[in-house]
C-alpha cells in the first residue's frame, strides 16, 4: 500500500486496520491460551493453538503478534498523513497510541505504556 494510494481512496485505510486488529485479536487468543496451560487447565483439542503447549512460547509468539499490530498501526498513520481530514488523523492517532500502550503493557514497559495512553 502507497500514500498515493490512500490519497486517491482513503478506504484503503481499511485494510491496515483489518491487518491490526487481526494482529490484536491473535496474540489476545494466544495469550488466552498460555494463561491456560500456567493455571493447570488442559487446552481444548478444537483449538488451533492445542499443539502449543509452552506458555514461554507463547508469550514470544503473542508478543510479536502485539508488536506487528502497533507497526500496522503506525503505518497506518503514516499513510494517512496529508490523505484524510483532521479527525479522522485524531482517531488514527489514538488508535495507534492504544496499539504501542498494549505493546508496552505486554513487554512490562509500563512508564512508556502509561505515557502512550
Amino acid at each position: 500500500m502507497t500514500a498515493d494510494l490512500v490519497a486517491s481512496n482513503p478506504k484503503f485505510l481499511q485494510i491496515l486496520v483489518f491487518k491490526c486488529e487481526s494482529n490484536w485479536a491473535y496474540a489476545m487468543q494466544m495469550k488466552q491460551h498460555a494463561s491456560t496451560l500456567s493455571g493447570g487447565k488442559a487446552p481444548t483439542a478444537s483449538s488451533s493453538l492445542a499443539a502449543r503447549s509452552n506458555p514461554s512460547r507463547l508469550r514470544v509468539h503473542y508478543l510479536k503478534r502485539f508488536r506487528r499490530a502497533s507497526d500496522a498501526a503506525s503505518r497506518m498513520l503514516k499513510l494517512a498523513t496529508g490523505s484524510v481530514d483532521e479527525l479522522s488523523l485524531i482517531e488514527i492517532e489514538g488508535y495507534r497510541a492504544q496499539m504501542d500502550a498494549v505493546y508496552h503493557m505486554e513487554r512490562h514497559n509500563y512508564e512508556e505504556a502509561i505515557n502512550q495512553f
